[in-house]
């Protein structure tokens, strides 16, 4: 098995963590989005 040298581990967890960064900005924009066409409905009779 290849040695796992401390440089090759970091960069492994800051790629990981950058793409889970990504993955909830993402699911943040969705909601967000989610939220600003739930305001675009009328909240019932006027």
């Amino acid at each position: 098995m290849p040695k796992l040298s401390p440089g090759k581990i970091i960069s492994t967890i800051r790629t990981l963590y950058s793409g889970l960064v990504k993955l909830i900005g993402r699911i943040d924009a969705a909601k967000a989005m989610m939220e600003i066409m739930n305001e675009d409905k009328p909240k019932g009779p006027k």
